[in-house]
């Protein structure tokens, strides 16, 4: 068992599989979020979606795992979700950081 994990190593996982069951991996990560209190959305690093509708808050797989590395001086997490234009998860990437 890993005592820890960098950013590409978690990311490499995430994309091995999604190459192994795209399916699954989409609905899980693009499907799965669920409606969240604003206690959760307080966290210092969980990311959470405020959505369109004031108070509608939700959180999915990803927000709690970008918790896991901490979020950047622009509150950008750790990793990102590439998308098609038809929704579909392509990959996913360390998040860029601005220059």
């Amino acid at each position: 068992m890993k005592e820890s994990i960098t950013v590409q190593e978690a990311v490499d996982l995430l994309n091995e599989a999604l190459v192994r069951d795209p399916k699954a991996i989409s609905s899980l990560f693009d499907g799965a979020r669920v409606p969240c209190n604003a206690s959760l959305a307080a966290h210092h690093s969980v990311l959470v979606d405020s959505g369109d509708t004031p108070g509608s808050l939700t959180v999915g797989p990803l927000g709690i795992i970008n918790g896991m590395f901490g979020l950047d001086h622009n509150g950008l997490g750790a990793i990102t979700m590439v998308c098609e234009d038809d929704g579909t998860i392509s990959r996913f990437l360390p998040t860029k950081r601005p220059e």
